[in-house]
């Protein structure tokens, strides 16, 4: 059960893959949206900021919520900017990091490496 929360003038939601490679929308996603209608419907208007980092991607979305009504304002997105980028970085983060404390470069041996994603 998701709590009442109280929106305030722009509400920014978080959401992570929630559309599937169909551009589906998740089970997550539309419960999310259902408790925002019947919050806009005794608010008035709201502006909901939608993130959505997926696996290799950033979509960015503006809506305007007004009696249960939504309206897409603006939306904009990424194809080369997602989790795994952020991986990546972390990877080659903690590589230099370890080179820098360990004076050992283990950025050419793959079994570290693999083991480095997985701790992500």
């Amino acid at each position: 059960m998701i709590p009442s929360v109280k929106l305030p003038r722009i509400a920014c939601v978080i959401l992570w893959s929630q559309c599937d490679a169909h551009h589906q929308l998740s089970p997550q996603l539309l419960l999310l949206l259902m408790v925002l209608t019947k919050k806009a419907t005794s608010v008035g208007e709201r502006d909901v900021l939608i993130f959505d980092l997926g696996g290799g991607t950033l979509d960015v979305s503006l809506l305007t919520i007004e009696e249960g009504i939504f309206e897409v304002k603006a939306t904009a997105g990424d194809t080369h900017l997602g989790g795994e980028d952020f991986d990546s970085r972390m990877v080659n983060h903690f590589v230099q990091e370890f080179k820098r404390k360990n004076k050992k470069d283990i950025s050419g041996n793959p079994r570290a490496l693999r083991r480095l994603m997985t701790c992500l």
